[in-house]
């Protein structure tokens, strides 16, 4: 009994042990989960060590560990990673401040330009250019070496050779055009020439010559062959030229006398030494201006000048230099083209109706005013204190600008053109085709105070239909005569304060089509369809034959010293000595017809108006012996 007593005591208590043990363990279990392991870097040099810590509320883990949230536990809340993350800031904390990185920032490049392209310098200022728009203003060479000329796209001028006939002297032809230039050498010495497609048997070159003051042309530069396309540079002012010339440029076309041959030139530039990189590296620049600066020595706006009371002697040659090109018409310039009296304006008309006003030296458009007659014979005139500008309307009325502010200031009714402000400053003239008549008004009360009866024409002379009685007028620098002349070719002087007709002058033989008084009054130039340029004294001595052109005479003017006379004709302009008439100069521009010449109030600017649209502008000096 005692013995079953004792086996059930130490089966009891062995139980007891087990659950004891049992219940040991499992909380034994429960305690190691709240255990942590913190892994402490000891940087570069020592290893990672692990130690464990108990847990507590101010120990967070450096990655967080997944477990099932516990109630009332604070173990298991999100954890701050050692890198940074966006979070909005904590007022009086600094951990959430912009932490600026030790390498730069990669950001995106801009859309407008190529990732990897540098910004350029800004445009390309060149001393001459031309970028191919107007290709008429190359003249082909002359025979057997001219070229035909064509413009496939705006911008580009083609060069072609036709296939020479059977019994041609040589193996191989060639051709090409030629321009004349005026280039300042010392500040841009460098021609470049952008030829981009040749044809499979042709070669291409370029060529430069110096015009001299008589109008010979000495060949001076030429540049090598080429039979792929590309870009050339001359480097002229290494030949020794230097300072400013007048240049003559040849773009030339070559090959086999066989086939077809045609090579393609997008521009010609005169630029500086150190741009030549640039144009190598991107030869299609589209910010491509011309210098203007050389214009500001040519005229000082705001300043009135005067011209020389004397000759300072016989003159030897003259100087010009293009330094523009001013577009903006949409057809033929007319007779029109008229300084403002202190130089700063110039204004022009043309068939296309506008009268357009640009601002010099910059060549600016101050103002377009349109609704103008469209005729080939409109002519613009400024008064005397450049208050007033006078045009021809396209009603048949006279309109005078208020030249502040550009507002119509008074029309006068029936005047057409050609027109003109007396030096005065008190009358104004304007031809009348309604009544055949000279018109002269007063200016303030724009009333007629003389009418000029043009007489009917006499002289057997052949001329086009339509034409005006009255092709030109002009005032005398004291403003008490007034000459006309038109389609019977005679040249008649008025009183223009009696209105009387003092003078008939003739000796031209077809319409006289342009007159021009010299500075100091002296002389009277006149010229027309008879390609001859002839001087009338007004002191009562022999009129005399200065000059010839090659075709009709459409525009003539004396430099405002009367020392020199220029005419513009067919695509050329001739200078003259006024008292020996010595041919001092033959310039060519282009290949259309020079309708107004005119020089600026202080002489030094010289203005063309030609029928291809455009108003060059030059300065201009002379070279007295």
């Amino acid at each position: 009994m005692k013995s079953e007593e004792a086996r059930l005591c130490w089966a009891g208590l062995l139980v007891v042990s087990i659950i004891t043990a049992f219940g040991l363990l499992h909380s034994r279990e429960q305690r190691s989960e709240h255990v942590t392991v913190v892994v402490a870097r000891t940087g570069a040099a020592g290893p990672a060590a692990a130690r464990v810590q108990p847990p507590a509320s101010t120990v967070r883990p450096t990655a967080p560990i997944v477990q099932p949230p516990r109630a009332g536990s604070r173990a298991n809340k999100p954890v701050r990673p050692t890198a940074p993350i966006v979070q909005p800031p904590r007022a009086g904390s600094r951990a959430n401040k912009p932490v600026h990185p030790t390498a730069p920032i990669v950001q995106p490049p801009r859309a407008t330009l190529p990732a990897n392209k540098p910004v350029g310098p800004g445009p390309l200022v060149v001393g001459w250019h031309d970028e191919m728009n107007r290709v008429d203003q190359w003249t082909p060479l002359p025979a057997p070496n001219s070229a035909a000329v064509a413009a496939p796209t705006p911008g580009q001028m083609e060069l072609s050779l036709e296939p020479k006939p059977a019994g041609f002297p040589y193996s191989y032809q060639w051709g090409g055009v030629r321009q004349i230039a005026a280039v300042d050498l010392d500040r841009y010495p460098v021609m470049a020439v952008q030829a981009p497609r040749v044809g499979p048997h042709a070669y291409w070159d370029v060529g430069v010559g110096l015009v001299k003051p008589g109008g010979e042309v000495i060949p001076t530069l030429k540049s090598k062959s080429e039979t792929k396309g590309g870009l050339q540079f001359v480097d002229v002012g290494a030949a020794g030229l230097k300072g400013e010339q007048q240049l003559e440029i040849r773009l030339h076309v070559g090959g086999s006398i066989k086939g077809y041959e045609v090579a393609d030139y997008d521009w010609v530039r005169f630029i500086r030494r150190q741009d030549e990189t640039r144009l190598q590296e991107d030869p299609d620049l589209p910010d491509v201006r011309l210098d203007a600066s050389a214009m500001h020595s040519a005229t000082s706006p705001g300043v009135q000048t005067t011209a020389p009371a004397s000759r300072p002697g016989p003159v030897s040659g003259i100087t010009l230099v293009q330094i523009g090109t001013l577009e903006g018409h949409r057809g033929p310039v007319g007779t029109g083209i008229r300084f403002s009296p202190d130089g700063a304006m110039l204004a022009s008309s043309a068939e296309d109706g506008l009268v357009i006003v640009r601002s010099i030296p910059s060549g600016a458009i101050l103002k377009t005013l349109p609704g103008h007659l469209p005729a080939g014979n409109t002519g613009v005139s400024f008064s005397p204190d450049g208050k007033l500008l006078a045009a021809p309307a396209a009603d048949g009325n006279v309109k005078l600008w208020n030249t502040s502010n550009w507002s119509v200031w008074k029309e006068l009714p029936g005047g057409a053109c050609p027109l003109a402000f007396s030096p005065m400053g008190r009358d104004f003239a304007a031809y009348l085709p309604s009544n055949s008549a000279v018109d002269i008004w007063n200016i303030k009360s724009g009333a007629v105070e003389h009418v000029l009866p043009v007489p009917a024409m006499t002289t057997p002379i052949s001329i086009p239909p339509g034409t005006p009685l009255v092709e030109a007028l002009c005032y005398s620098p004291g403003g008490t005569r007034l000459a006309t002349a038109g389609a019977d070719g005679a040249v008649r002087i008025w009183s223009s304060q009696t209105g009387a007709l003092l003078k008939t002058l003739r000796g031209h033989v077809g319409v006289v089509r342009c007159l021009s008084f010299s500075g100091d009054g002296r002389w009277l130039a006149s010229a027309g369809e008879d390609q001859v340029v002839r001087l009338w004294p007004m002191d009562g001595g022999a009129p005399k034959v200065i000059g010839y052109s090659r075709s009709l005479i459409g525009s003539v003017a004396f430099s405002r010293d009367g020392a020199v006379v220029a005419a513009g004709a067919e695509g050329q302009i001739l200078f003259w000595d006024a008292e020996s008439g010595t041919p001092l100069r033959l310039v060519h521009v282009g290949r259309d017809w020079i309708n107004a010449l005119a020089f600026s109030p202080n002489g030094h600017l010289f203005a063309v108006g030609s029928r291809d649209h455009s108003i060059t502008l030059w300065r201009y000096s002379e070279i007295h012996s």
